[in-house]
This record gives structure tokens, C-alpha cells and sequence, in this order.
């Protein structure tokens, strides 16, 4: 079976970061939550929650993600932001992948979920991306400023 380490960048997710933890702490291995500069109680609650909490100054997005995958200890990652939750089926999908996954990287459907609505709308606008992946065979990218 493999490990697995799921990792956030936040700032400031004091409100959307509780249920998107507990959730994840059921696939998890490992927390890693990279912070640039909460004045809330992100840490409180990352910590609280056996997550290992690191601060790190903002430069991009880029930068962050990159930095974030590569303070985690497991080959397998999962990254997920603040306010995205995994619903109980891809939990269980995760849990089953950890057993012997089949491919280097896995696209997860995530859905736009508007403030005080719990779930996604089949309506609404979805999003494929890959998320959950053997960091040995790829690696987050994004845009690097400046």
C-alpha cells in the first residue's frame, strides 16, 4: 500500500479549512500545510489536526505549490485547496487506489460549491485536474511570477 501525503497552501482559511481536513484525514498519511501569512486561526487548526505547519513568504501560486509538494515526505501526493472537500465516494475511490495504483497520476472532479451550498449542483461548472500523483513520475507546475 502506499503513503500518502496531501498538502494546502493557505492564508487566512480559518472557515473553509475544518471540514476540507476532515476529510482528508481519512486518505492521509501525512498533512503538510504551507502558510504565507495567516492572521487567523489556520495554524490552530492545521496543528490541531496532526497537520505539520510550515510558513512560507508568498512570491506565486507557482512558487507555493512547488514548494508545498516538496516538503512532503511520501512519493504520493495529494493536493487540495482549503475549500475543497472530498466527498465520501472518492475517499473511498483514494482509499481502493492506495491499494495498488494502476497509473502515475489521477484527474479528480471538482465542482464550484458557492458560499452556504454543501455540495455541488449537477449544473455547475466542473473541473478535471490532476490532483493525486506519484511525484517520482511528475510534478505540480504552475505560474511563476516574478
Amino acid at each position: 500500500m502506499i503513503r500518502l501525503s496531501v498538502y494546502y497552501v493557505t492564508k487566512n482559511e480559518e472557515a473553509r479549512l475544518p471540514l476540507s481536513l476532515k476529510q482528508a484525514l481519512r486518505v492521509a498519511d501525512e498533512i503538510v500545510v504551507v502558510d504565507s501569512g495567516s492572521t487567523d486561526r489556520t495554524e490552530e487548526i492545521a496543528v490541531s489536526c496532526g497537520a505539520r505547519f510550515i510558513r512560507h513568504q508568498w512570491v506565486s501560486i507557482g512558487h507555493q505549490v512547488s514548494f508545498a509538494e516538496q516538503c512532503c515526505t511520501n512519493r504520493w501526493v495529494l493536493r487540495l485547496d482549503a475549500d475543497e472537500v472530498l466527498s465520501d465516494e472518492l475517499v473511498e475511490e483514494i482509499l481502493e487506489l492506495k491499494k495498488n495504483p494502476d497509473y502515475s497520476g489521477y484527474r479528480i472532479r471538482i465542482g464550484e460549491v458557492f458560499p452556504g451550498v454543501p455540495k455541488p449542483k449537477r449544473w455547475v461548472k466542473h473541473f478535471k485536474l490532476i490532483r493525486l500523483y506519484d511525484r517520482d513520475k511528475m510534478r505540480m507546475s504552475g505560474r511563476f511570477g516574478p
